[in-house]
């Protein structure tokens, strides 16, 4: 039914097809999947069609994220989800389809969410086939990692051999029940910001997110120099965020 993925790793040959990967995990095939057919249905479908996807996984008064006017919307807020969504969110966007930015959600993935929520079949090993392929035929040179522990645990099915200096990886601790009753917000949403300003901080994070998930990263590729000894420390660098915020965003950037 699926095609055979696989890549060699030190010179053992490791499938990663969605067989396998339900195999590793235990998961049981329950026919078709209902995010294949609802993906291609929410891709072409109009702006009725997606208000309704957001009134379902979002709290009264969301919004969706800045869009061309020439375009559909496609991107929401995750913070925007109501809390059961966003906890589902949250583990699609961190365990199946990683994204660089977890803090939005682009429409195809919100209506997996709601999928989810419903209690419909989804082949999580033909998702996770799928962004594995993807990882391994990236065109650009800087893109999103992920699935660290998945690939390690096929490694060891098909008994790779390991290397004594690499470390355990440790997944993402679990949701907390108290996490999820304080943290994650209830009720209508309360707009932040007033007039053009927070529109124009909204477009400015909106182009910082597209350059970083285009591969435009103009500082990570340049070769470090050595400075002359004696030379004074250079000024602390200036930041275009709050420190505090920089720090919580940093905190949030975990390796599924």
């Amino acid at each position: 039914m699926f095609p055979e993925y696989f890549s060699v790793v030190r010179g053992v040959k490791v499938s990663y097809s969605a067989v396998h990967i339900n195999n590793l995990l235990g998961c049981d095939v329950g026919g078709a999947c209902a995010f294949m057919r609802e993906r291609e249905r929410i891709d072409k479908s109009d702006m009725e069609a997606r208000e309704e996807l957001k009134k379902i996984v979002c709290r009264p008064g969301a919004m969706w994220l800045p869009h061309s006017p020439a375009s559909l919307p496609r991107r929401m807020s995750l913070t925007s989800f109501n809390p059961v969504h966003r906890a589902w969110g949250e583990f699609w966007l961190k365990n199946v389809r990683v994204v660089g930015n977890s803090s939005e959600i682009q429409i195809d993935n919100a209506c997996a969410v709601r999928l989810l929520v419903e209690g419909k079949y989804i082949n999580l090993g033909y998702w996770l086939q799928k962004d594995l392929h993807e990882i391994a035929n990236h065109p650009n040179p800087t893109f999103t990692l992920g699935h660290c522990n998945l690939i390690a645990a096929l490694c060891r099915a098909n008994n790779v051999p390991m290397d004594v200096q690499e470390g355990d990886l440790h997944p993402i601790r679990p949701l907390s029940l108290s996490y999820f009753i304080k943290k994650f917000e209830r009720g209508p949403i309360v707009p932040r910001g007033e007039g053009n300003a927070a529109g124009e901080e909204a477009l400015r994070e909106e182009e910082e997110i597209n350059r970083f998930e285009d591969g435009v990263h103009p500082d990570q590729h340049e070769v470090p120099v050595d400075e002359p000894q004696g030379m004074p420390e250079p000024a602390p660098p200036r930041y275009s965020h709050d420190i505090n915020q920089l720090a919580s965003m940093l905190h949030q950037m975990e390796i599924s």
